[in-house]
């Protein structure tokens, strides 16, 4: 006698569509529910192993009727006619976006990839590409650093003896810098074969060391003196102005005034001429260490290079060994995982786990929704993607997969993983996903500081000795954070909404950044400006050029009011009506000591800006010094 017969995904297909119509007929049951959500996951599985084909074909295709069951938790019945029509809509939409949006059916189609290698070849391979063609771009990229330190140094010390030397200094510096960056690594990695090769390794470094101290000494009594100059050039540029009005006035004095004004220009030319030398003088160091960064990031590209070589090496050996079997395994792995994932969203939502939509349990969460809940969160959490796992993975990505609950975080796939039901809204399923990866982030890179601040920080958790306890607390009170305390709701205590501004929220007393902008080192905002500067004048390039020159010298009071404050002025007259650019001036005058100025842009913001956390903080600092 033989074994139970094992249904053919097409059969399992059929049956599914039965059991959803007799629960159409029969009536809805607990017991019916969860026959079905069995049955359903027994499709899925079979559906995906009829894809894997003996001759393990590069490319499969995976049918209209299979995505529908895969990634939408349909069949094509006439209960789930409205839900097909905009599954098939929402397949045939999908725009670019900064986060990746992914349906069960491409999770699929990535692990057969997987399975095979050719998702980490073809990735390797276009990283490879990547890095080959910023290595081909770097000595042009690295001249214009150059050429903007020389310049500095043009500028600063032009017409003297010290200009010449700096520009020597530089030069043997750059001719060496290279070699010393490789250097400087081996030593720090594998160190030294031979007496031969460190006595090499010291002498570089000591001639390094020299010359940049020689420099520096040529550098350092020139900086500083910006603001000193700018005050005796306003007092000379007053006079002068005084005295051209009185030379235009008829009468006794008048010749005598023009004469004076006359030689109050030229004294008003020379103290410009040395605020501009001083303006270059404080932008110098900054130059040369870019220029220096741009070096260590040349090494780090070829280092890169080779590594890359390797895997793509290693990979493709690994490749001609895989089998039939071990694909269908990987397959029914990667869908075993997401159900496991989807029952944790429903616990956490305190729902039976159904990944089908058989009755009216639970908001339906489209692409759309979370892109925006995405948006709406990072810019009241500024620091979320501000961790050592997005710099060694990148971002993670969304799995938006059928079920009901509040959204998960796949440590092993770094994705968040969203229900397509929510039982409350779909901010408040995603806010719950990245809450969990907030809280995996903070312990694995960054020694549980956020988790141990909360402790610590809010009184009423000091004597809450379980952490458990406290993780559930940080869990509630940041999905109120992101939910309702960013809308304008008053929902914390006054304790806990004073730790959150100080270690979640955006600081109030800056400009509002680009996304893009959180998290770049030195040389990276150098290059933005460069790339940002050259662009179309418009409202919005003068207030990107403001921020970035803001972020390069923060707190240089020089910086600030020859390089941001025009810039964001000018950003305000293009562009009247951008309410981020009326907060960013708005910040960027107050920390100018342009009080009231500051404070009718705040007043602007808090009454023409939607009701929420920033409105209530414009309304706060154009009150008083908050």
């Amino acid at each position: 006698m033989g074994g139970t017969r094992i249904l053919s995904h097409v059969e399992r297909t059929a049956r599914l569509k039965g059991m959803v119509a007799d629960y159409d007929n029969l009536g809805p049951s607990p017991e019916a529910r969860a026959a079905i959500d069995q049955e359903y996951w027994r499709t899925v599985n079979a559906s995906v192993e009829n894809l894997v084909q003996q001759d393990l074909a590069k490319d499969i295709e995976i049918k209209r009727e299979d995505q529908l069951v895969l990634s939408f938790g349909l069949v094509e019945t006439e209960r789930f006619k409205p839900r097909v029509e905009a599954a098939v809509a929402a397949l045939a939409k999908r725009p670019q976006a900064e986060f990746s949006v992914n349906y069960l059916h491409d999770t699929i189609l990535g692990a057969y990839r997987d399975a095979l290698r050719l998702e980490n070849l073809s990735r390797l391979r276009q990283k490879l590409q990547a890095i080959e063609k910023e290595i081909g771009d770097w000595p042009d990229a690295h001249l214009e650093f150059v050429k903007q330190r020389d310049r500095l140094v043009a500028e600063a010390m032009g017409g003297t003896p010290a200009e010449e030397q700096a520009l020597r200094l530089y030069s043997e510096l750059d001719e060496r810098m290279e070699k010393f960056k490789y250097m400087e690594r081996q030593n720090q990695n594998e160190g030294w074969r031979t007496a031969e090769e460190r006595k090499d390794w010291q002498s570089t470094k000591q001639y390094m060391e020299q010359h940049t101290a020689a420099v520096n000494a040529l550098i350092q009594p020139l900086t500083r003196q910006a603001g000193g100059i700018k005050v005796e050039l306003d007092k000379v540029e007053a006079e002068l102005a005084r005295l051209q009005a009185e030379s235009k006035v008829k009468g006794p004095n008048r010749i005598q005034a023009g004469k004076q004004a006359e030689e109050m220009q030229k004294t008003a030319d020379g103290v410009r001429a040395r605020y501009n030398r001083a303006i270059a003088a404080d932008k110098l160091p900054g130059a040369a260490e870019a220029a220096v960064e741009s070096v260590e990031h040349q090494v780090e590209l070829r280092n890169e290079h080779r590594l890359v070589e390797a895997q793509i090496l290693d990979e493709e050996n690994t490749r001609h060994q895989i089998t039939v079997g071990e694909v269908k395994g990987n397959l029914v792995n990667e869908v075993g995982t997401v159900r496991s994932l989807l029952r944790l969203a429903a616990r956490y939502a305190r729902v039976e786990e159904s990944a089908m939509p058989l009755g009216a349990d639970g908001v339906y969460v489209e692409r759309e929704a979370v892109l925006q809940a995405l948006s709406e969160i990072e810019a009241i959490d500024p620091q979320l993607f501000g961790n050592a796992g997005v710099k060694r993975f990148g971002r993670p990505s969304v799995l938006l997969v059928p079920g009901i609950g509040d959204g998960v975080y796949d440590t092993d796939r770094n994705r968040l993983v969203i229900p397509q039901r929510a039982t409350k809204s779909a901010l408040d399923s995603v806010a719950h996903a990245v809450v969990l990866y907030r809280l995996d982030m903070d312990a694995a890179y960054d020694n549980r500081k956020l988790f141990r601040s909360y402790k610590e920080g809010v009184k009423e958790n000091a004597e809450v000795h379980s952490n458990l306890k406290l993780r559930k607390g940080l869990v509630r009170d940041y999905l109120l954070w992101v939910t309702r305390e960013a809308r304008g709701e008053a929902v914390l205590t006054a304790q806990t909404r004073e730790w959150f501004e100080q270690r979640v929220a955006p600081n109030k007393q800056h400009p509002m950044l680009p996304r893009e902008y959180h998290g770049l080192s030195l040389r990276q905002v150098h290059q933005k400006l460069e790339e940002v500067d050259r662009g179309q004048v418009t409202g919005e390039r003068e207030y990107r050029v403001a921020v970035l020159n803001w972020m390069l010298e923060p707190t240089d009071e020089t910086n600030l009011r020859d390089m941001v404050v025009p810039r964001i002025e000018n950003a305000l007259k293009l562009a009247p009506d951008n309410l981020a650019i009326v907060y960013s001036a708005a910040a960027l005058l107050r920390q100018a000591q342009q009080q009231p100025r500051a404070a009718e842009l705040f007043s602007r913001y808090a009454r023409e800006a939607t009701p929420g956390w920033w409105a209530k903080k414009a309304a706060e600092l154009a009150a008083g010094p908050g």
